[in-house]
């Protein structure tokens, strides 16, 4: 090999390597921008600073956040919430419900976060379909079920103004949560669980969550909100 062909073969090993580098650099930084760019569920993890009344909140765009107003209690005005990317919030209470157990809440500095959003579907469910509830159940963040609409819309007194039974278990930390249909449109918001007697001790009886619980349906909440 002369010298011009070492050079040759040199200059030619040197470009091909380059361009290895550059789309190698290029699919790392878009792989960066990719991460940079995700954004936490919709539904977040609530609670008080305290970190008491561990619940749910959903949020519907713009820092705005609905949720189930006896997660707040009688004098609370305002939760943090935490999402499944570690962000986390305060919230303000807007408006509540005691009657329908929703509760409106806003985050002022939301342009900060990377939050994505449910559209809230104001249109009226029917018995059979089918439905996702997500929420924090107890020590487990960020879990979902799935279920139907059991009946059309009951009254439970001293509890809820109207809710929709459904064939799923929602137990306490799911209050707040979501309930989604399959485009993933908010549906209605969790608020409790049927439970029954399943015996007795001398202090009183004993209770279990059963496969019945409730949500708030989303044309309720469309109606609290102004939007039919």
């Amino acid at each position: 090999m002369n010298v011009k062909q070492f050079y040759f073969y040199f200059f030619g090993i040197f470009i091909i390597s380059a361009l290895i580098f550059r789309v190698i650099y290029i699919n790392s930084v878009q792989a960066q921008n990719v991460y940079s760019l995700e954004l936490a569920n919709p539904v977040v993890l609530a609670y008080n600073e305290a970190q008491t009344n561990r619940s749910s909140a959903v949020h519907i765009g713009d820092g705005f956040f609905l949720t189930s107003t006896h997660i707040l209690g009688k004098t609370q005005n305002e939760l943090v919430l935490k999402t499944n990317l570690e962000q986390v919030m305060v919230a303000n209470l807007l408006w509540s419900s005691n009657a329908y157990d929703i509760s409106l809440l806003y985050v002022k500095d939301h342009d900060m976060m990377e939050v994505d959003s449910y559209s809230l579907n104001c249109s009226p469910l029917s018995v059979g379909d089918e439905l996702t509830f997500i929420g924090n159940p107890q020590h487990l963040d960020f879990i979902s079920s799935w279920g139907r609409v059991s009946s059309t819309h009951i009254n439970v007194p001293n509890m809820w103004e109207r809710v929709l039974p459904v064939n799923a278990t929602i137990i306490p930390g799911m209050s707040g949560g979501a309930a989604i249909n399959k485009k993933k449109e908010l549906k209605g918001i969790n608020v409790g669980t049927m439970t029954a007697i399943v015996g007795m001790t001398p202090l009183g009886p004993i209770t279990s969550f059963t496969n019945i619980s409730y949500i708030v349906e989303s044309t309720d909440i469309c109606l609290l909100m102004g939007k039919i």
